[in-house]
């Protein structure tokens, strides 16, 4: 694997030509701060969140990854990619849970 942004862009390598891979773009975005400030030095207007790169959300490529195990296991069981598969699941959810605790969260404030 090589890591092109961090967090973000990564280069897989392949199986059968290792020197040719296959990039996966998660969604990237940033806060943008105004340029116009105040005397102050206080910016004028709110931050406001601005996508960098459009991309896939980790949420996404665990889904992928989830069904690819899911697959293998159909086709030649294996009690470790069966597991495999069963933490992809797990991780999956607890990002559901984080994100709709975020979602509450804002929606009291």
């Amino acid at each position: 694997m090589k890591i092109l942004t961090p967090g973000h862009k990564y280069v897989l390598q392949n199986v059968e030509s290792p020197l040719v891979g296959q990039t996966i773009q998660f969604h990237e975005q940033k806060l943008e701060v105004g340029s116009i400030k105040s005397r102050s030095g206080q910016p004028l207007a709110q931050p406001k969140v601005v996508t960098v790169n459009d991309g896939c959300s980790t949420e996404e490529a665990l889904v992928a990854c989830g069904h690819r195990l899911e697959f293998m296991n159909a086709n030649s069981p294996n009690p470790y990619v069966f597991l495999a598969a069963h933490h992809v699941s797990l991780a999956l959810s607890m990002l559901n849970e984080a994100a709709n605790a975020q979602r509450q969260a804002a929606e009291q404030k």
